[in-house]
C-alpha cells in the first residue's frame, strides 16, 4: 500500500490530473480498520470499490510500461519533484542538505532502506540532515524499530510528521 500511495501522489507530482491504482484486497485489508461500520464485509467493500476498475472491454489510446527494474536511485537536485537525476550524476558534488520523508516519501519502507544504508555511519559536520516521517503512526514504528535512533546517531534531526490523516 505504501508504494501505491507513492506512486498516486507522484503521479500528481509529476502533472497528472489523477492517479489511481485499482483497489484490491490489499487494499480493503489496509482500510478495513477504518472502514469496517460501513461495511458489512471485506467481500461488500471490494465490490463497492470495483467501480474505480476500468470498465471491462474498454479500449485504451495508449498503454505504457517501463520497466524500472534495472532503474538507478534518483535524487533531487533542487526543492522540486521534477528536479531529479540519478544517484551518479550527483558524485562529487557538494551537498549542504538532505531531506529524507515528507508525506510522500517518508513512508516506513523508505525509513528503513534509508536506516538501513546510514547504520553505524555519521553524515559531514556540513550537512544538515533532515528526516521526516509520513504520519505519527509511521514515526511511532520507526521509534520502536529503533530506525529513529539509526538517523539521530548519523546526526540527522527528525521534525514531526508531514501528514496526520488517519489513513496513513
Amino acid at each position: 500500500m505504501d508504494s501505491r500511495m507513492t506512486l498516486c501522489n507522484m503521479a500528481i507530482e509529476a502533472g497528472g490530473t489523477s492517479g489511481i491504482c485499482m483497489p484490491d484486497e490489499v487494499t480493503v485489508d489496509y482500510l478495513w480498520p477504518f472502514i469496517s461500520p460501513e461495511y458489512r464485509d471485506k467481500q461488500a467493500a471490494l465490490d463497492t470499490f470495483r467501480k474505480w476498475w476500468s470498465d471491462e472491454g474498454c479500449a485504451y489510446v495508449k498503454v505504457i510500461d517501463i520497466d524500472v527494474t534495472g532503474m538507478e536511485p534518483q535524487v533531487t537536485d533542487g526543492y522540486k519533484p521534477d528536479h531529479v537525476k540519478n544517484v551518479s550524476e550527483m558524485a562529487g558534488r557538494a551537498v549542504d542538505q538532505v531531506y529524507i520523508g515528507s508525506c510522500t516519501n517518508g513512508r516506513l519502507e523508505d525509513l528503513r532502506v534509508a536506516a538501513e544504508y546510514l547504520k553505524g555511519k555519521t553524515i559531514a559536520p556540513t550537512v544538515r540532515g533532515i528526516v521526516s516521517p509520513a504520519t505519527p503512526k509511521i514515526f511511532r514504528e520507526a521509534n520502536e524499530e529503533g530506525i529513529i535512533r539509526i538517523f539521530m546517531d548519523a546526526g540527522f534531526c527528525v521534525t514531526n510528521p508531514t501528514a496526520a490523516h488517519a489513513l496513513a
